[in-house]
């Protein structure tokens, strides 16, 4: 029977598990989103069948069970709410009447399962701590459960002995099961904290060199699976040494702060924006053509161009040169990369603050 009760509660873990990998390569950014609130009450659901299938029988002359069938509905509801906490809550009775005769302790059963989704759904909704909500749910799921026993036509013994073996197995799975969830949760929010450091600027919080040169890769595969135009900007703020040298370093990292938010308004949401270098950035357009890139472009110098920097000293005036090339047949995103800055040297060395654009060469052609 101890194997038994372990093997069901290895079940539960397995599921933990699958569900923590899940949220570490998708992310915890789910939680408001219905189709996956919903995708949840039903797996939590579906895990409580496998459990409620393999239930262990611990008192054979009166056919008294043990399972874990309700810890997936108490997890469910600390983390994502009523929607998926009733929708198992509800599969979990209907199994149960299906798998038995409609009779008056499989009706009591379903009833409770019931009342026990509303109750978890309804606590877990109140602004307290996550160890009163978990201890004021145990308390009514067991008043809730001592009540439905009540309704059944049992002997006494046989009632405390049901009572005491699942409320027992409740707590301690259920305990066990929230601790576990807490630990793989908190690791996955550490995961990804590391993750967005080593792809993320810390001073602009823009996306770093690392991050630009795998997502041009990307993009630029899209771009051909798709047929869609595509554009890369590359700029950076004209003299910058000189703000650095006249202000100091902590002028010249504000100035830099305000340029990366200059374009963070002026392109598009959908665009990727990246602080590559000291004072230089690159910026990859997609869907976007050659005239749009320079609308853009000419867009960001102008906005640039206008703005007064004033961090308590003297206003600064900067202003960027910019250089774009568009994707044609044939680049990869090393060519496309180096035209670009080739645009960008050519708006320098023309004067500065302007915006410069060149074409797919001839000298790019591979050879067949």
């Amino acid at each position: 029977m101890i194997l038994s009760i372990f093997q069901n509660f290895c079940i539960l873990v397995t599921a933990i598990v699958f569900i923590l990998q899940y949220l570490r390569h998708r992310g915890l950014m789910h939680n408001e989103n219905l189709a996956f609130r919903i995708g949840m009450g039903i797996v939590s659901g579906g895990v409580a069948m496998i459990l409620l299938k393999s239930s262990v029988l611990v008192n054979p002359a009166h056919q008294i069970v043990l399972d874990f069938r309700y810890v997936p509905v108490f997890l469910i509801s600390l983390y994502l709410g009523w929607i998926p906490t009733m929708i198992s809550a509800l599969i979990i009775a209907a199994y149960r009447l299906v798998i038995n005769d409609i009779s008056s302790v499989s009706i009591s059963v379903a009833s409770a399962t019931v009342l026990i989704g509303i109750s978890y759904s309804l606590i877990q909704r109140l602004n307290r701590s996550a160890l009163y909500r978990f201890v004021l749910a145990l308390a009514v799921h067991s008043f809730i459960i001592i009540i439905a026993s009540l309704l059944v036509d049992v002997a006494p013994n046989v009632r405390f002995f049901t009572l005491w073996t699942h409320l027992l197995s409740m707590y301690l799975t259920s305990y066990l099961g929230w601790r576990y969830l807490e630990f793989g949760i908190a690791e996955i929010r550490l995961h990804q904290q590391f993750k967005n450091e080593a792809s993320t600027d810390s001073l602009t919080n823009l996306f770093n060199r690392r991050r630009f040169q795998d997502e041009l890769n990307i993009n630029l595969q899209r771009c051909l699976r798709k047929g869609e135009p595509m554009s890369l900007m590359v700029l950076d703020i004209d003299r910058f040494k000189t703000v650095n040298d006249s202000y100091g370093h902590a002028t010249g990292d504000n100035v830099l702060r305000e340029f990366a938010k200059i374009l963070i308004r002026t392109c598009r949401v959908y665009d990727g924006i990246y602080r590559v270098g000291g004072e230089e950035f690159s910026i990859i357009l997609q869907d976007c053509t050659p005239a749009q890139a320079m609308e853009i472009a000419e867009r960001i110098r102008a906005n640039v161009e206008g703005r007064n920097y004033d961090f308590g000293a003297d206003p600064i005036k900067i202003t960027t040169s910019i250089g774009i090339t568009s994707y044609h047949q044939g680049m990869d995103a090393q060519q496309m990369a180096e035209l670009a800055d080739k645009a960008l040297y050519e708006a320098k060395h023309a004067g500065r603050n302007r915006v410069h654009f060149l074409a797919y060469p001839i000298r790019f052609v591979k050879e067949t």
